[in-house]
């Protein structure tokens, strides 16, 4: 027989020092993966101004200016706008014209074709991304968005193997298997010779989001009381959104799209440094039945927190709790049953509630993704 964390709290602090510590020092550091990775994409793929290259005019000497004047036809947008094409170009001599040394300007009626001799790119606000290194623009503008609805695949994956995965082993080795999976393959990323090895990378990291943010938030939520969970929960969001802030920050002070990879991999590196301190969930001791590692946990909150308990506190607790059961065999089986994925729909309240939030969760990630 086990008892329920929540009633052990009461001894030890609800949110005292310990739990203060854990929480803004881990927790709440710990988001800042998540966010970077959530949308990283969002500058790796960007697809930045490109028109087709004229080699003839390049190399004639011609800025770009130039070069889209004489080059590029004009055409008008989906919103009425008119803008320089950014897939035609004018089928015509240009070595021809070039050779009769005089002004010209392009015609209208000249014939058009597709780029032939690759993009131009506005470098002014990225260097490089993976759209200008791999021309995924036009006829390939597809493939930038298959890797994201590849990374989404992952995180629909990673919901399944890392909720495993932590109820297995535990909260603690869940996440930093979580990120060592997230540094591995996010630094593999800026390495990836082409398009496939680049979805690939991105589908593995993405199994860790949001686990990675999650997992931190569980645990942070299974130590402290009642009274403080939305409070946590609050916290932990909005440290997520202020690690969307870092990112654009740093997204703006690094624009090559290799160098970004590297930067928002690598130093989460240090987080390994926290494998001393990050504490297992008690509940999830309590619920594997590993009662003595529970309670050295539980004394050594007690001893940050300023509390005085009893020596054998959660072992006194459960005999008071056998005793009070009084080896009734219905209450017996209540406390050693396995749960499963079904018991989500055993009742119409839970029936309900499952299909309410996965429904938000999904919506969620259609705006997100758009």
């Amino acid at each position: 027989m086990t008892i329920d964390f929540d009633e052990v709290l009461p001894y030890i602090g609800e949110w005292g020092k310990y739990q203060k510590l854990v929480f803004w020092c881990i927790c709440i550091p710990v988001c800042i993966p998540c966010a970077f990775h959530s949308f990283l994409q969002v500058f790796l793929n960007a697809i930045p101004p490109h028109w087709c290259q004229v080699s003839e005019l390049k190399v004639g000497g011609y800025e770009d200016a130039a070069i889209l004047n004489l080059s590029i036809p004009i055409v008008e947008t989906a919103f009425g706008e008119k803008t320089f094409s950014q897939c035609l170009m004018y089928d015509v001599d240009y070595e021809s014209l070039l050779s009769q040394n005089v002004t010209w300007t392009p015609n209208t009626s000249w014939p058009t074709t597709a780029c032939v001799n690759g993009w131009a790119y506005d470098h002014s606000t990225y260097e490089t991304t993976v759209v200008t290194d791999w021309d995924l623009v036009c006829g390939q503008d597809w493939a930038g968005m298959m890797t994201y609805t590849v990374f989404s695949f992952g995180n629909l994956c990673g919901n399944f193997i890392f909720g495993f995965i932590q109820d297995w082993i535990g909260r603690k080795r869940a996440f930093f298997i979580c990120l060592t999976v997230e540094i591995v393959f996010g630094i593999a990323t800026a390495f990836a010779p082409g398009l496939i090895s680049y979805t690939v990378f991105r589908f593995l990291v993405g199994l860790t989001i949001p686990q990675i943010f999650v997992i931190p938030l569980v645990i942070a939520l299974e130590l402290v009381g009642p009274s403080k969970r939305g409070f946590t929960t609050l916290m932990q969001c909005l440290a997520f959104s202020l690690g969307l802030l870092l990112l654009a920050g740093v997204a703006y002070l690094i624009r090559d799209w290799q160098h970004l990879a590297l930067a928002t991999s690598i130093p989460f590196i240090a987080f390994y440094a926290y494998w001393w301190f990050l504490p297992e969930s008690a509940r999830w001791l309590l619920a594997t039945n590993k009662v003595d590692a529970a309670e050295a946990l539980i004394q050594t909150m007690a001893r940050v927190n300023g509390k005085q308990i009893q020596p054998n506190l959660l072992q006194n607790l459960i005999k008071e709790k056998e005793l009070l059961v009084n080896g009734s065999s219905d209450a017996m089986e209540d406390t050693t049953r396995t749960y499963t994925v079904l018991d989500l729909f055993r009742t119409p309240r839970l029936r309900r509630n499952t299909l309410l939030v996965s429904f938000i969760w999904l919506v969620l990630i259609v705006i997100t993704c758009k």
